[in-house]
């Protein structure tokens, strides 16, 4: 008797083995697959050096030139740092492909704006859009011969910030111009300190707040009366006129000031 429960409990005892067989070999795939994923995340995780990047690779670049107020080492530094951590630079695939003038226009000891030029019909790169901060004197050149590059219809908007440029020029080659409302006395002298004027955080903000809407565009802008809505979305809250030309008296249709 004793001999046939031993067999009963080998045979019981071997099912529950083949069983338990059965069922891994059924569930192995998933197992892996939950293993593998746990690999990949962790390898994935050990190349995050700072913070994590918010950015994905992508074949679109937003050309971002720093002109005047903001081109020094260290301020440009941090715009670039900045635009970097949120959208991802050029070099590394992201979004953002930036250009310091006078440092990245050199030839010598002399800077050209005018090579803007170069850079903007450069067929390896498929622009989404240009911001130029600051924008130097004779950057309307090359966006001129950006216009006649693609025969007056440029795929893509351009928005000028800040610009340091001729205002008629600026305005006749850009699709939006925003101005830094400054505070003048009675002489018309010009009051407060520059970092009143061009405050990084808000410079940062702007920005932002600039490229995100600019993604949401397909193609150039007209310039009528619908602009004043676009520079509504793309501004936000912040409260802005149309900029007055001082000799004229006539309200620019696509240059605004912002307070």
């Amino acid at each position: 008797m004793m001999k046939i429960l031993k067999k009963i409990m080998m045979m019981g005892g071997l099912l529950l083995v083949f069983s338990l067989t059965a069922c891994s070999n059924q569930n192995e795939s998933n197992v892996n697959t939950h293993d593998l994923q746990l690999e990949i995340k962790d390898a994935e995780k050990g190349q995050i050096t700072d913070k994590a990047q918010s950015w994905h690779i992508t074949n679109k670049r937003i050309l971002f030139v720093i002109g005047y107020g903001f081109n020094d080492e260290a301020k440009s530094t941090e715009l670039i740092s900045f635009l970097g951590q949120k959208y991802g630079l050029d070099e590394n695939g992201g979004l953002i492909y930036p250009l310091v003038y006078p440092d990245s226009f050199r030839h010598g000891t002399r800077s050209y704006a005018t090579d803007l030029t170069y850079e903007l019909e450069d067929e390896e790169k498929e622009y989404s859009a240009v911001i130029i901060l600051g924008a130097p004197e004779r950057s309307h050149v090359a966006l001129a011969r950006l216009q006649d590059y693609w025969d007056q219809k440029v795929p893509f908007p351009v928005l000028s910030l800040f610009p340091q440029d001729d205002d008629l020029g600026i305005e006749s080659t850009s699709d939006i111009v925003i101005e830094k409302a400054q505070l003048a006395d009675m002489t018309g002298t010009i009051t407060g300190e520059e970092e009143s004027v061009y405050d990084m955080e808000e410079m940062k903000a702007l920005l932002a707040d600039s490229i995100d809407y600019l993604l949401c565009l397909d193609g150039s802008l007209v310039k009528d009366a619908s602009l004043q809505e676009h520079v509504k979305n793309l501004l936000k809250d912040r409260k802005f006129y149309r900029y007055l030309d001082p000799e004229t008296g006539l309200q620019s249709i696509n240059h605004f000031v912002i307070n």
